[in-house]
């Protein structure tokens, strides 16, 4: 574990590289995560990410009216591992991220699931919490 991830930032954007799923110019990428102006502006580095030693995990917030978790949970795993969202599974191999995108509709909703070697977990109250996987 690095010192960035240890005090909650991410740790991208030392190369320059955002590591985002695209630049804005798809109108929706191949995990189906939303239009291209939803998104517009939202990169890996931009996702903060507060590392809690308690339970060994991350959290961030997030306004499910403005970024879909769909999209939100593979930026995040990608800020973690310091890659690009494209080189991650897509998110659908996991689950349904319409489904994903929907449990953020109702009141006191939340799934877990794997995804990318991470355990993650997404309340529909605007909280996403990723943790590594163990055996």
């Amino acid at each position: 574990m690095t010192n960035s991830e240890k005090d909650g930032r991410c740790p991208t954007q030392d190369s320059g590289d955002t590591g985002s799923a695209g630049n804005g110019d798809d109108a929706e990428d191949s995990r189906g995560v939303g239009t291209a102006e939803q998104l517009e502006g939202v990169h890996a580095d931009d996702v903060l990410l507060r590392y809690l030693p308690g339970d060994d995990s991350y959290a961030a917030g997030f306004d499910p009216a403005a970024v879909p978790p769909s999209y939100l949970v593979p930026v995040a795993v990608a800020a973690l591992r310091g890659v690009a969202v494209d080189a991650l599974p897509p998110l659908h191999y996991s689950l349904d991220p319409t489904a994903l995108d929907r449990l953020c509709h109702n009141d006191d909703a939340s799934v877990t699931f794997v995804y990318a070697d991470y355990q993650i977990a997404v309340e529909s109250a605007g909280e996403l919490r990723v943790r590594t996987q163990t055996a």
